[in-house]
């Protein structure tokens, strides 16, 4: 029997993780996912409070990528509205 980690994951079992995560990289957005997140991204751009110089394209891309890796700690291929929160 194979010891766990101090985080109570067996090692075989953050193997199988990495690779899976490894191997899946077309991860998709469902379109409520979506939406929330251009939502998200245009009121940043509408706020008088905002910074012009971190509400960018590059913003909304980094909310994708951030999303994407929530779906890989959920062992998801798509994002729903319901798995954002």
């Amino acid at each position: 029997m194979q010891e766990a980690p101090p985080s109570g994951w067996p090692v075989d079992v953050l193997r199988e993780y990495m690779c899976w995560a490894r191997l899946n990289t077309e991860l998709v957005l469902s379109g409520a996912a979506e939406a929330v997140l251009l939502a998200y991204y245009q009121l940043q751009r509408r706020s008088e409070e905002r910074s012009a110089a971190r509400t960018t394209i590059r913003m909304l891309e980094s909310l994708v990528r951030l999303s994407q890796v929530g779906m890989r700690l959920l062992c998801a291929y798509v994002m729903t509205f319901d798995t954002m929160h």
